[in-house]
């Protein structure tokens, strides 16, 4: 196990309890945290923050290692305040690394079911460079800094439905052009998608110059 990953963190908080006495006081199954601590599955948002009061940890740490292992002695509400926040942002970068992780998987599995359909060969590799631009408008709006879990979250369910009808037209070859029909209908509306919310940023930035130039004009 990686000393420095999630789930050693949570075996040396549970130091010489038994996994059964801490799966009691946690809601879960044993099970479950065993899988925890060999970085099987990772916990969700609701069962950090239960780790982090149990043994009095900060999010940030327990997630990451870094920062300061124990809480500082603050008031319930701003303890609170503080681990919602890391948790948020937490979870924020959770799903943009799923998103990158799931795109990347899409690319590849596209490539290879292009190269084995030697039938189909240019409709699959029409598929594969839409996937290639839907990586880089994600990549691109990432730089923006003005990414959030709903539009996150958008993201990738959009990804995975693609995913999904990638492979139904392996699998169900007979209806091969009604499934290519409505991934190139999912790839338009993700990229209207993408280009609503960069038409939102760019007409802000605008709003923002604007104000900055406003001046009271004295000759009307």
């Amino acid at each position: 196990m990686d000393d420095d990953s999630l789930g050693s963190r949570l075996k040396t908080l549970r130091g010489q309890k038994t996994q059964m006495e801490i799966a009691a006081q946690l809601g879960i199954s044993s099970g479950n945290l065993g899988n925890y601590e060999r970085n099987r599955n990772e916990p969700n948002r609701p069962l950090i923050r239960k780790f982090c009061d149990l043994f009095n940890v900060n999010v940030e740490w327990l997630m990451y290692g870094t920062g300061p292992q124990y809480k500082k002695a603050t008031t319930a509400a701003n303890d609170t305040a503080d681990n919602d926040n890391l948790a948020a942002e937490a979870t924020k970068k959770e799903i943009l690394g799923a998103i990158k992780q799931e795109n990347k998987k899409l690319v590849a599995e596209w490539a290879e079911k292009a190269s084995e359909m030697s039938d189909l060969p240019t409709t699959m590799a029409n598929l594969v460079h839409n996937g290639a631009n839907l990586h880089d408008c994600l990549a691109m709006l990432n730089e923006k800094n003005d990414l959030n879990t709903k539009v996150l979250t958008a993201f990738y369910n959009s990804i995975i439905d693609i995913h999904t009808a990638v492979a139904q037209l392996v699998s169900e070859r007979s209806e091969m052009l009604l499934i290519i029909k409505e991934l190139k209908n999912g790839y338009a509306e993700a990229k209207s998608h993408i280009a609503q919310l960069q038409t939102q940023f760019a007409e802000m930035s605008d709003q923002q110059n604007a104000s900055k130039k406003l001046t009271p004009n004295l000759d009307k």
